[in-house]
């Protein structure tokens, strides 16, 4: 099994419940410039549906990392377009 935290290659797994990575989350932004990743966990979660306690290694919800995973990908997904056309490449 995958640990996120230890991992530094992709996949770096984030939900262990419903089997969402980094690269998941890095791909929804680069497609769309949103991802709805944490909406789909959340909805899960009321469900009922998550063992985060179970299938977590660190027996933790994974929605603190999914949301700041996700505020981290948009910053720098922002950061290389605002570059890119500074210096007009796109």
């Amino acid at each position: 099994m995958r640990v996120g935290i230890k991992e530094t290659t992709e996949p770096m797994p984030l939900c262990y419940c419903f089997e969402y990575s980094r690269e998941d989350i890095r791909r929804d932004i680069d497609v769309s410039g949103s991802t709805l990743i944490l909406e789909r966990i959340k909805a899960e979660v009321q469900e009922g549906f998550c063992a985060c306690e179970v299938k977590n290694p660190s027996g933790a919800c994974c929605l603190g990392d999914i949301t700041r995973t996700i505020q981290e990908l948009k910053k720098h997904s922002f950061q290389s377009v605002t570059t890119a056309s500074e210096t007009g490449w796109r």
